[in-house]
């Protein structure tokens, strides 16, 4: 079972790399290298996908840097939602409300997993706290003007 990002995801940052190309193809020179960069970063972050087979959890990112966990080593999820002060936040996608997931294992160390991973609508956190029996925790940080 395979867990990337969703298409939603993938349409929204494609379309504002699309748009800076064009801006930089008409007007300014400097900006079409900022639109290659930009693309570049999306590369990477669009190639992270985790798959899940025979109760191993494996995460890679541009096809050859993998880390490999087990699923009865996991203790704890914690799913992790950031908001800021004085901030409205509106869900426009049926997407998570959370932004990352902590796993913590029986070794007492911790591994951050990005919340936009899905494999059929379902995100990696919820589907390892359902069908492994997980527990999962959610948190939510609020970050105030100046520090945390």
């Amino acid at each position: 079972m395979t867990f990337r990002i969703s298409r939603g995801h993938v349409l929204f940052l494609l379309g504002v790399v699309f748009l800076l190309l064009l801006l930089g193809w008409n007007y300014f020179n400097g900006l079409y290298r900022l639109a290659a960069a930009v693309s570049l970063f999306l590369g990477f972050y669009l190639s992270e996908s985790c798959e899940l087979h025979d109760g191993v959890l494996t995460k890679s990112t541009l096809f050859f840097f993998k880390k490999r966990f087990v699923i009865k080593d996991i203790k704890l999820i914690e799913a992790v939602t950031k908001k800021k002060l004085g901030y409205i936040y509106i869900n426009l996608t049926k997407g998570p409300t959370e932004d990352y997931y902590l796993i913590h294992f029986k070794d007492l160390t911790t591994y951050k997993l990005n919340a936009n991973l899905y494999n059929k609508g379902q995100s990696i956190g919820r589907f390892l706290a359902k069908e492994y029996k997980i527990k999962l925790k959610e948190k939510e940080i609020m970050q105030y003007l100046y520090g945390n």
